[in-house]
């Protein structure tokens, strides 16, 4: 199971190179880690808020790992995952915030509006590729672990 993962996400990976290099871009332009940090660092606070680091880390161990879990467990993991989607959304439009407070904060300046723009609009590109390549295949993973009645 976690091999089909693995090569789900480099299937992922590869398109989106290739869709880089096909536009003619740079992958160095979508290569932001204070944007990262803006959708992953409030996403794991706010998760941990409602429902504690542990529950986060039995959400992943329920995942990706082969650690026995009850259904009950496992059911009570869901929640959690769904949050944590919800948040890295939340974190996206933080994002889209502080870029475009950025661009409107200094107009004059035309040589950080780009930069700028490309801040609010790499955020919800994070948001989204975290919830194809981690959130969602989480949930899935989850619910077939309960429908299946898996405990290990």
């Amino acid at each position: 199971m976690l091999v089909s993962y693995i090569v789900s996400i480099g299937v992922l990976i590869g398109a989106f190179f290739f869709g880089v290099l096909v536009s003619g871009s740079h992958p160095a332009w979508y290569t932001d880690i204070p944007s990262l940090v803006v959708i992953v660092v409030p996403s794991l606070a706010l998760c941990a808020g409602d429902y504690g680091w542990r529950a986060i880390g039995t959400a992943f161990s329920a995942s990706f790992g082969k650690k026995p879990l009850s259904v009950a467990d496992l059911r009570a993991t869901l929640p959690v995952v769904a949050a944590l989607g919800r948040y890295v959304w939340y974190a996206a439009v933080l994002g889209v915030f502080i870029g475009t407070i950025a661009i409107l904060g200094d107009l004059a300046d035309m040589k950080r509006i780009g930069p700028n723009f490309a801040v609010a609009l790499i955020c919800p590109l994070y948001a989204l590729v975290i919830n194809f390549a981690l959130i969602s295949p989480m949930k899935h993973r989850i619910a077939r672990r309960i429908e299946t009645g898996e405990q290990c």
